[in-house]
Formats: C-alpha cells, sequence, structure tokens
C-alpha cells in the first residue's frame, strides 16, 4: 500500500534509533485488502517498541502493542478479531484459498532470544475445497523448545448435533525441523493424542476435495510419535454406517463399515465393505510407511454389482482390482491389476485426456470383459451393443492396450440423420500410446430407390468417414439426398448457408429431444427419420412426390435381452403408413423377424457371417 509517515533517524551505525509514525490508507497484507493502519514503533539502544500497530480488515481489526528487548525480556501482545482466516494461512505457507474468520490473542514474554508464547483462537465457519467447518479452537503454549498443545478441536453441526475431532499433546521443535536420518532422544519426539471418538466423516471434505459429502460417527483414538519427517502411528478407528459422495459419482457410498489399525510404521485395513445403489464392495489390505511416503503397500478391492452412474457410465460395475508397488524400467510405482466386468450398462464413451499429468503413473495389467447387454450410446452417433474383451498394460502415462469389441448383428449408426444399420463392425485396441481403440465399420441404408452405404475408420478421436451409394453418386449428392430430400429432388444447386443450418439442427436438437424422451419413456429405440417408414420399397416417382414431406417414428423395446417389439408410425399429413414387428434374436449372428404393414406381412431371416 501506500503510507504517509515520518521517521526520525538516531543514533550510531553501531546502535541506530529509528522512530517511525505513519498511516496506510489503503493496502494489503498476504494479498487481502487492510484499511487504516495506523503505525507508531520505535528502536532505540536495542529495544523495540511498538506503541500502535493497528488496523481492519474486512469486519475485523488487529493489534499489537509491546517492548522487545534484544538483550533481555520480550513483552508484546497481540489480538486479532474477526479477520479472514486465509490471511493467517497464507503466511503458514498454505496456498489454497482457506475461508472463515478467525479471532485470537497472542502474549509473548519470556527472553527475546528465547521467547514463551501463549495463544488462544477461535475461527468460525472455515473452510477449503468447498467443504467447511463450523467452528475451530485451539490454546498452545511454547516453553523452551517444546510447543504444548492443550487443545485443538474442529466441529461440525449436522442436524443440531456436534460432532468433534481433537488433539492435544506436546510438539518439541527438534521434532518438528529433525531430517528423516536423525534419531532423538524419547523427549525430543512428538507426543501427540488425536480423539475421534467425538468425530464424524462429515469432516473428510476438509481434506480432500475429491469428496462432497460425508456422514457417519467415528470411534477410536490414534497416537503420533516420532518426528514430522518419519512419524509413528498407533491407534484404531472404526466407522459403522457411514455414507460419503465422491466427486463425478452421482450414487454415494453407504453402509460403510471400517476398521483400520495403526501399528506404528505400517496401516492394516482389517474391514472396509459398503454398498453403492444395490451393489457392494470389499477392500482389505496393508501397507507400510517410509516417513510420510506409503511403501510395500498391498490392498485388494472386490466389486460385486456397483451402481456405478457418471456423465459416460450407468450400470453395475463387478470385478476384482489389486494395488501393489512394482518397478517399471527401474522406476518404483503402484501397480493396478485385476479384472472388470461390464454387463447391462448404459455408455457413452468419453474423450480421454492425452496429457500426462492428467493421470498419475501407475503400472496398469487390467483386463475389461463387455458382455452382450453392454449399450453403447450417442444421439449424435450410434446405438450399439458391443461385447469383447480389452487388455490395458504398459502404464497411465504410456499404455499399451490389446484386444477387441465387436457389435452385434442389427446395431444402427446415425449419421445425417440417416439411420444406418451395421453389417461389420469392431473396435481394436491397437492404438500405441493411447486408450481409444480404432474403429472399422460397415453400414447401409435403403432409401426409396436408393442403398447408401457408410464406413469409418481411424482412431476413434479422428475417424475418417466415407459415404458411396448404388447408384453410384458424389458425397455431395449423398449428402443432400440424406437431409435435405426436396431440393436434392427439385434439382437445386450446391449446398447453402440455409442448408448447413439444417443439417446442424437436426444432428443436435433433435437427438437431444429424441434421447430424452427415450430415456422418459424407458425405450430401447426412438428414432424420428425421414421417409414414410413402410418397409416396402417403390420404384414410382409419383408414390416418391406423394411422401417427399414424411417422416416417420419408431419405438422398440427389449422384452428379455432377446426379443424385440417395435412400431413405426408416418407423420406425414397424407400418411397412413404404420407397421409392427417382432424381432427375435438366437444369438449374435442369427435372427428372424416377423413385420405387418396393412394386409402386407413380411418374414425375414438374418444372418452375420465373418470369412
Amino acid at each position: 500500500g501506500k503510507i504517509t509517515s515520518a521517521v526520525q533517524l538516531g543514533g550510531t551505525l553501531d546502535n541506530p534509533s529509528i522512530a517511525l509514525t505513519g498511516e496506510i490508507t489503503e493496502g494489503a497484507i498476504a494479498s487481502y485488502p487492510v484499511q487504516n493502519l495506523a503505525l507508531d514503533v520505535a528502536l532505540s539502544d536495542r529495544v523495540l517498541t511498538i506503541t500502535k500497530f493497528a488496523g481492519t480488515q474486512g469486519d475485523g481489526s488487529f493489534s499489537a502493542v509491546g517492548t522487545a528487548d534484544f538483550d533481555g525480556a520480550a513483552n508484546v501482545d497481540i489480538a486479532v478479531s474477526d479477520i479472514a482466516l486465509g490471511m493467517l494461512t497464507r503466511f503458514a505457507g498454505v496456498e489454497q484459498e482457506v475461508t472463515g474468520t478467525v479471532s485470537l490473542t497472542a502474549h509473548i514474554g519470556g527472553q527475546t532470544q528465547h521467547p514463551e508464547a501463549d495463544l488462544k483462537l477461535t475461527a468460525k465457519n472455515g473452510g477449503t475445497n468447498g467443504a467447511t467447518f463450523d467452528d475451530l479452537t485451539g490454546e498452545a503454549q511454547l516453553r523452551g523448545s517444546v510447543i504444548r498443545l492443550n487443545q485443538l478441536t474442529v466441529t461440525k453441526y449436522i442436524d443440531g448435533i456436534a460432532y468433534a475431532a481433537s488433539a492435544h499433546g506436546t510438539l518439541p521443535l527438534r521434532a518438528l525441523t529433525a531430517d528423516r536420518d536423525e534419531t532423538l532422544d524419547a523427549y525430543d519426539q512428538l507426543d501427540l493424542t488425536i480423539a475421534l471418538d467425538n468425530a464424524d466423516l462429515s469432516l473428510i471434505p476438509v481434506f480432500s476435495n475429491q469428496v462432497e459429502w460425508a456422514l457417519g460417527r467415528t470411534e477410536g483414538s490414534l497416537k503420533l510419535h516420532g518426528t514430522l519427517a518419519v512419524p509413528r502411528l498407533d491407534g484404531t478407528v472404526r466407522v459403522t454406517g457411514g455414507a460419503l459422495k465422491v466427486k463425478y459419482l452421482e450414487n454415494p457410498v453407504t453402509d460403510m463399515q471400517i476398521q483400520i489399525d495403526a501399528l506404528g510404521d505400517s496401516v492394516v485395513v482389517r474391514s472396509c465393505t459398503g454398498r453403492m445403489g444395490a451393489g457392494s464392495y470389499m477392500m482389505t489390505g496393508h501397507m507400510e510407511l517410509s516417513g510420510v511416503e506409503p511403501t510395500d503397500y498391498d490392498f485388494t478391492l472386490v466389486m460385486n454389482d456397483l451402481a456405478i452412474k457418471t456423465t459416460f457410465f450407468d450400470g453395475p460395475l463387478s470385478g476384482s482390482l489389486h494395488l501393489t508397488e512394482d518397478e517399471y524400467w527401474g522406476e518404483k510405482l503402484p501397480k493396478l491389476s485385476g479384472t472388470i466386468d461390464i454387463d447391462r450398462a448404459l455408455v457413452s464413451i468419453p474423450s480421454i485426456p492425452e496429457t500426462d499429468d492428467a493421470l498419475p503413473h501407475i503400472i496398469l495389467d487390467v483386463g475389461l470383459t463387455v458382455d452382450r447387454h453392454v449399450h453403447f450410446f450417442s444421439a449424435n452417433l450410434y446405438d450399439i451393443h458391443p461385447s469383447g474383451y480389452v487388455h490395458f498394460g504398459g502404464t497411465t502415462h504410456h499404455p499399451r492396450t490389446t484386444g477387441s469389441i465387436g457389435v452385434r448383428r442389427g446395431d444402427t449408426v446415425s449419421y445425417l440423420r440417416t439411420v444406418f444399420k451395421i453389417r461389420e463392425g469392431t473396435a481394436t485396441f491397437n492404438q500405441p500410446e493411447s486408450f481409444l481403440p480404432e474403429i472399422a465399420f460397415y453400414a447401409e441404408a435403403r432409401l426409396t430407390h436408393t442403398r447408401v452405404y457408410l464406413s469409418a475408420n481411424g482412431p476413434l478421436a479422428h475417424m475418417d468417414f466415407r459415404l458411396g451409394s448404388s447408384p453410384e453418386m458424389s458425397e455431395e449428392e449423398i449428402i443432400r439426398m440424406l437431409t435435405l430430400r426436396n431440393a436434392y429432388r427439385n434439382g437445386e444447386g450446391g449446398i447453402t448457408a440455409a442448408d448447413v443450418l439444417s443439417i446442424g439442427l437436426q444432428m443436435s436438437i433433435l437427438s437431444e429431444v429424441e434421447d430424452s424422451v427415450k430415456n422418459f419413456l424407458h425405450l430401447d429405440v426412438l428414432r424420428l427419420s425421414s421417409g414414410s417408414g413402410s418397409l416396402f420399397e417403390t420404384k414410382d416417382d409419383e408414390e416418391i412426390k406423394k411422401n417427399e414431406n414424411e417422416y416417420n417414428i419408431e419405438i422398440g423395446k427389449y422384452f428379455g435381452d432377446r426379443v424385440l417389439v417395435r412400431y413405426v408410425q408416418g407423420l406425414g399429413a397424407a400418411s397412413d403408413k404404420h407397421r409392427y414387428g417382432i424381432q427375435y434374436d438366437f444369438n449374435e449372428r442369427f435372427g428372424i423377424s416377423y413385420d405387418r404393414e396393412g394386409s402386407d406381412q413380411l418374414i425375414g431371416i438374418e444372418a452375420r457371417i465373418r470369412f
């Protein structure tokens, strides 16, 4: 800030005297704005005298008065009332934004070279990373080279009930600054007790920004010994009937039962079970502590139909994962191995970040099985039921993937608002340094008197789409035929800006409407398409012209995993076309169908043969 002041200098170079009076009207301390800071400070004969050091911060205030003889005693009092808590945490080296207000009183006495201090503080409505606590109180003393923590309590109120975690004990300054290889006597080591009997899991979000909320009473206590560089932890923590909500997952974890034992330089998870939706999980394991770094860890997680719901996955998840430590090209890294089974899930393939620091560096040895009831769906692109096996190896920074996933007979893709039936389709996981597969599929659609062929090849993020037809036409002609039937048949010129707008509206807004309605009605198939919807082709130009403004809607529902019942209704002003049918799949390769349209009937047999 800007200061208006008067300074008087005197004394000698070896023993100077300085007297400063002044005011800072607007300024900042630790990036927090302060106002009306008044100063009256003097140094004379190696004695610092603070007559006035006072200002305001937000709705609070702070001040300090007293003397400090550099060759003798100190007697300084500091008072803070309702200033921003983040102002103090910034001084303590905490870079994260911290909310709340704090009040404290501190007295510094003893000898200036070896001071003694007494501190009392109270913080309210504080928090960080979106999580909050209601009250924090603390009382500590510095005597000699030891901080005596008489009390430090964090409290959160839930439905009028107070849940608190507390700590007390001694913190020798040698224990806070000792190196990892130093051995200290017992009286120079930490002796801190952390009591959790009145605590609650709702305090977890204060320490982790990946947890939105948590609840559940905890039991037990922990004792901290050793040094800050090489701590030793003893005690037991138990949780019964807990719950928490992890970011990015819509369903919370419930019925949590946990017992963790700390055995000095190791931690053992005796039991850790819970539920997510109708599914459950169980985790056990142990790890050693090398200082504050975990080592020699061995954890196993067993999942049984966990109800996972995210923006790109909705369905049960089963499998077993094993986390250990291993080496990769001479570097010690965590290793994740095991199997994951996906069935009866709705999936839309997400965009996976390619940056090295987006994921932690972990060795991978994980197999993924996609069963035949999985549904991959995107309103703008695909509606398929894939199955197959993929293995993820290498590391998260340098993945090596193998395996493939194939689609079932009768799956579809949507392109330019036209539904194409896939004849062949595979996703082969063979891309170096990538989790994404290479796609190869071939599909076709039948339009009045034309067959249109769609093929796509290449990595998922950069697929090369190609259109063909019989009789043969250019890609621009095919696009116009698929999206702008009237203009195409009337022989108008190239695609205009209005045409592009029309295509965009069809591919975005209508697809979102279809997706929402389908989910609301619990349908497996809902499509809005151009044309009358008739099963039977016609070569009659008059009939084509008559139906050129018509659309149709198709709905379908699976009963079990083999029987599909469907109904198609024309939507044109003069349309009376409607048909209904049933399809039965013997397996992924063969099926039969029956459709009826007025007095016409069609029995179909469809086969998918690879050679």
